[in-house]
């Protein structure tokens, strides 16, 4: 499982470095911003990952900070899934980071990076920061 999750992270990787999300309309158009004309929490995410995969940091932060942190930590999070799960095959042990994700409370910690990316995207709308626009 954790070998074809990080697959499936190097596709969408690969996929972002192959299509710019800077050119207009390249990956459609946001729904969230087209109703409301204001940006939504993600706003800027795949140019953030876009940069990252290119190797531009500064400009991954620019466009969306949160975003960033998120893909690195679920990336460096499935590295280390699959070494775990791939000694622990090795000697013929159970997955013990499956064993901890059903055990874990997985729910408040998802709900409570929801929360806070929401409070990002909310900020945005509303403060009259430049620091955060590209």
């Amino acid at each position: 499982m954790p070998l074809g999750l990080l697959t499936g992270e190097a596709l969408a990787l690969g996929t972002l470095a192959v299509r710019d999300p800077h050119v207009a309309g390249s990956w459609g158009s946001c729904p969230f911003l087209t109703i409301t004309g204001m940006p939504c929490p993600w706003c800027g995410g795949l140019r953030s990952v876009n940069d990252l995969v290119r190797g531009d940091l500064l400009a991954a932060v620019s466009s969306n900070a949160p975003t960033l942190l998120a893909v690195v930590a679920v990336v460096a999070g499935t590295i280390a899934w699959v070494v775990v799960a791939w000694r622990a095959a090795r000697v013929g042990g159970a997955d013990p980071v499956v064993i901890r994700l059903q055990e874990a409370p997985a729910g408040r910690w998802a709900a409570a990076v929801l929360l806070l990316w929401c409070a990002f995207g909310v900020a945005r709308w509303w403060a009259p920061l430049s620091w955060w626009q590209p």
